[in-house]
């Protein structure tokens, strides 16, 4: 009975209950149509939720404009949330001009309620200069902020601040201790640059296990710098039982995603393990398109005739060294019979 009376608040719950299907099959017509009617009457959560309807197309056609009008609406009613998406909408020139001063602006604003978002984007705008001055121990400091509320990009920005003393001195240790806050939340960089820490020992004793298993998580989610970690893992033993399957899967696998290390390695296993100098040469030159510097080097190798004879006779030595003595059964044991009647 209230709701059909306009009040805002049951109009706000009635569209809630629509949104989310609490007690009511979900209809998100029906929502936004709630949404309005107590967005029109003031109510600022009501003036929100419809600008995420009308920016996201939920149950009515999406109109980014109008959905910065209500952000704005909501926003100047001191609601944290609208503060921020119409920070977004000024940052992207969704819906309204794009203004990196007013953005930051905005972000100001909900940061004041502590949104760790805004805190986390504050950081982002001080560190590039977008909006306001740059000022990386600002942005430290907002990424402080929004770390310390769960905000994962934060936490991955300040350790990343703290391990190259970019606005706060150096501490590895810190950055060690964040990485690993992030890398807790799925974050597949952190997990990468955590495991990087455990194996080269900064900040943290080393660990080559650790190490291992955090480039495993990584990789699980793409993340191709973990993927090559994590083959020269296996390529080594280095915190695994070494597999040279395993690595070539994983060095194939990131020279298929472009990643140049990637093709490097995989171009010296064709070189080295596989004698297929074609192999190599072509991912050789794809890697070295790509700037690694590596690759360069062994292009100008296969180039040299006299380096690739003396390593194709090298090989063909070692093949002769590796293969057993031929040996003639019946004989040896002719001889051995003949030491038994020999001997005292």
């Amino acid at each position: 009975m209230a709701a059909a009376q306009g009040d805002a608040k049951s109009q706000l719950q009635v569209g809630v209950c629509h949104i989310v299907g609490r007690g009511t099959l979900v209809d998100e017509a029906a929502a936004a149509e709630c949404f309005r009617l107590a967005a029109e009457a003031g109510d600022p959560t009501a003036q929100y939720n419809l600008g995420v309807c009308l920016g996201k197309g939920r149950g009515v056609e999406k109109d980014l404009e109008g959905a910065a009008l209500w952000y704005r609406k909501s926003a100047e009613q001191a609601d944290p949330m609208a503060q921020f998406r119409l920070a977004l909408c000024y940052a992207t020139g969704k819906g309204v001009g794009k203004c990196p001063d007013a953005a930051v602006a905005w972000y100001e604003k909900a940061a004041e309620a502590k949104h760790g978002g805004a805190l986390f984007n504050l950081g982002v705008c001080c560190a590039q200069g977008d909006g306001t001055q740059r000022n990386d121990a600002k942005a430290v400091e907002y990424y402080l902020q929004a770390a310390e509320l769960g905000v994962v990009q934060a936490q991955h920005n300040l350790a990343l601040c703290l391990l190259t003393g970019v606005g706060a001195p150096k501490d590895a240790e810190q950055a060690v201790k964040w990485y690993l806050k992030a890398a807790q939340q799925g974050d597949a960089k952190a997990q990468f640059a955590a495991g990087v820490c455990f194996e080269v020992g900064q900040g943290t004793e080393k660990d080559l296990e650790r190490a291992a298993q955090l480039y495993q998580a990584a990789s699980e989610q793409g993340n191709v710098k973990a993927i090559v970690a994590l083959a020269l893992c296996y390529k080594t033993g280095a915190g695994v039982e070494e597999d040279q399957e395993k690595a070539l899967r994983l060095f194939e696998v990131a020279a298929q995603k472009g990643n140049h290390r990637g093709m490097y390695h995989l171009g010296s296993y064709y070189l080295n393990i596989a004698a297929d100098e074609d192999k190599a040469t072509e991912w050789f030159k794809a890697a070295a398109d790509k700037g690694n510097q590596d690759a360069v080097e062994a292009l100008k190798k296969i180039a040299d005739p006299q380096y690739m004879e003396q390593r194709r006779e090298t090989r063909a030595s070692r093949s002769r060294d590796a293969s057993p003595p031929e040996v003639n059964p019946l004989r040896s044991t002719s001889v051995d019979r003949q030491k038994k009647k020999s001997s005292p």
